[in-house]
């Protein structure tokens, strides 16, 4: 886990100089007080510029 946020807006910034050169996964797991959760997967794609993708 690299951060948890609990106030709205949710954000967290990336530092694409810490990512490696390839792909790579962005796993958010949202969790409600009631006991809902949901997880998302997002693929991150780093180039060999530095450019990175999400898709």
């Amino acid at each position: 886990m690299i951060a948890t946020q609990t106030q709205i807006p949710y954000g967290y910034e990336i530092q694409k100089n810490a990512l490696t050169q390839g792909s790579h996964t962005l796993t958010v797991t949202f969790k409600g007080g009631n006991g809902y959760e949901k997880i998302k997967n997002f693929a991150l794609t780093k180039d060999a510029s530095g450019v990175v993708t999400i898709k």
